[in-house]
């Protein structure tokens, strides 16, 4: 019996493979794709997602936990303290509040996990580049949802949204906006890193197109920084890549026109009273197009009026850390804050800022861990040689970082949460690949010295 114990082990071992990367790419559709929303309900939904991360942290081999890497260690104790601390504080003060909150956390984690995992193990088995070109794949039919967007409304597949503005299967176009900057963020690593595919390029088009479909600020704002950093990486290789260079500086172009257009309408455009209803498009004039850019109750419109509106809700957020700068205040304290402008759903805003709700919700622990392991993962920019593992991670992180900025959901949204853990699966390939070369040429040191000497 004890013979057949390791025969036993390898034979599971064995089947563990497909279970893990049916799991893994169940996981990365039911969050990235979505098309699941048009036959399954959101709680059916949100089952499946949980029955993926249990059998991806199932599967796993307890060697690849050990693997994930000091950037997955610092990510993943972030938002583990973040959770602790932020329920016990919060606790003291609603504790009704608190319990939904803690749940929606953990469930999240479980998703970033099962994501950091799962991706660890299949870049190891399957290679990066398998790996990223399916992530591209399922990031290009995500885009081309997005885009289709008003087909999908009009024969009742999509609910309508409020304004009439992009969203594909997401619920916000901030998040559809995210999709669509992480998907040029990999079709630019791609590009960077030679490969020979040409999906890339139409995953770069439909990715800018649908960023562009959104009407989001800081999805256009992201990806103008993408693209401005690329143009200076690749400004050298402008000839051996002309029509990759030309695409991204076309697009950049666009991204710009985007935001001149939009501060010409707060600029030249008459005041427009906050309507009661959404006011649907239409472009024969400026200041049609200002009065649809006028957002519901109260908020001011285009460039200008957001920028005004995230710097108040910033504001509000300083008042709140400076009231209790140690622990914060608890989980969701930051999420609506009483006083600051009412959302389309009746609710106060949030403050909007990954790094402000951190801090104001749990203190500085979690958000120096936060911040540590986003250095962390730039830090491979520098520290590592040229490859697709190493720009895919780098650029998704920008991406986050930036994000971070304007938005404070990315621990709660299930396409940011897979970016997260894929990321860090990156990064812990990569260290553990040079930690694995050195080792190597460390064994071999001492037989080429005892050659030399002989």
């Amino acid at each position: 019996m004890l013979s057949l114990s390791p025969l036993l082990w390898r034979r599971l071992d064995l089947l563990s493979v497909p279970c893990i990367a049916f799991s893994f790419w169940a996981l990365v559709v039911l969050v990235q794709i979505k098309v699941q929303i048009f036959i399954l309900s959101p709680m059916s939904v949100l089952l499946f997602v949980f029955l993926c991360c249990l059998l991806l942290l199932g599967f796993i081999h307890f060697r690849w936990w050990k693997r994930i890497g000091m950037p997955g260690i610092l990510l993943l104790a972030s938002i583990a303290s973040y959770v602790a601390i932020g329920s016990v504080v919060g606790y003291l003060v609603d504790a009704d509040l608190q319990v939904r909150g803690v749940g929606r956390q953990v469930f999240f984690l479980l998703v970033t996990l099962a994501a950091l995992l799962g991706g660890r193990s299949l870049l190891e088995r399957a290679g990066v580049e398998a790996v990223l070109l399916r992530v591209l794949a399922i990031l290009t039919a995500s885009c081309i949802i997005v885009l289709a967007t008003p087909a999908l409304r009009s024969i009742g597949l999509l609910p309508e949204y409020r304004l009439d503005r992009y969203t594909g299967t997401f619920s916000d176009p901030n998040d559809a906006g995210f999709m669509a900057c992480m998907t040029v963020a990999l079709a630019l690593a791609f590009q960077s890193s030679g490969s020979q595919t040409r999906l890339r390029y139409l995953a770069l088009i439909l990715g800018y197109t649908a960023a562009l479909s959104t009407v989001s600020h800081t999805a256009m704002a992201v990806l103008g920084g993408l693209l401005t950093i690329f143009l200076l990486v690749s400004i050298r290789r402008l000839r051996q890549n002309w029509l990759h260079t030309g695409l991204v500086a076309l697009s950049m172009m666009g991204v710009l026109t985007y935001f001149v257009v939009n501060l010409q309408l707060v600029t030249l455009g008459p005041e427009v009273a906050p309507p009661s209803e959404p006011v649907p498009p239409s472009a024969a004039t400026l200041q049609e197009v200002n009065a649809f850019l006028t957002t519901v109750r109260g908020e001011t419109n285009g460039v200008g009026g957001d920028v005004q509106r995230r710097t108040n809700l910033w504001k509000m957020g300083v008042e709140r850390i400076r009231a209790s700068p140690l622990f914060g205040h608890g989980l969701l304290a930051l999420d609506t804050m009483e006083g600051a402008s009412i959302s389309a759903d009746g609710r106060p805003h949030g403050v909007h800022n990954m790094y402000l709700m951190l801090v104001g919700e749990t203190g500085l622990i979690p958000l120096s861990l936060y911040v540590l392991s986003l250095l962390f993962l730039v830090r491979l920019s520098w520290i590592m040689p040229a490859s697709l593992a190493r720009d895919a991670v780098v650029g998704w992180t920008m991406v986050m970082a930036l994000y971070s900025v304007n938005f404070h959901h990315l621990f709660t949204m299930g396409t940011s949460n897979l970016f997260i853990g894929l990321s860090c699966a990156g990064a812990g390939f990569l260290l553990q690949n040079r930690q694995d070369l050195a080792l190597e040429h460390h064994a071999t040191a001492p037989q080429r010295s005892n050659r030399t000497g002989e």
